[in-house]
C-alpha cells in the first residue's frame, strides 16, 4: 500500500497504489473568458510536478492569434524555466 502525500485527494483520482501516480484536487482560477488548472501529480518513484492546464481566448486576424499564441508559449516557457531552478 502507497503512502499518499498530504494533498494527495485518494480515492478514484490517485493512481498511486496500482502503480501510477497520486494526484491532488484541482485549483482553478477563472478570470473572465480565461481558465487556468492546476493539479499536482507525483508518479510513484519520482518527484512531485505541477500539471496546468489554460485556456485563454485569442482577440485579432489569424496572424495576431498566432503571433499571440507563440507570445504566450514563449513566456509561459520562462515562467516554466524560473520555477524548475
Amino acid at each position: 500500500m502507497s503512502t499518499h502525500p498530504t494533498w494527495c485527494r485518494q480515492g478514484h483520482h490517485c493512481s498511486a497504489e496500482r502503480g501510477g501516480e497520486h494526484r491532488s484536487d484541482p485549483l482553478a482560477v477563472t478570470a473572465g473568458p480565461h481558465r487556468l488548472v492546476l493539479t499536482v501529480v507525483q508518479p510513484v518513484g519520482r518527484v512531485p510536478a505541477a500539471e496546468v492546464r489554460i485556456r485563454v481566448r485569442l482577440a485579432g486576424s489569424d496572424a495576431e492569434q498566432g503571433r499571440r499564441v507563440l507570445a504566450l508559449v514563449q513566456h509561459l516557457a520562462s515562467v516554466v524555466k524560473e520555477v524548475s531552478q
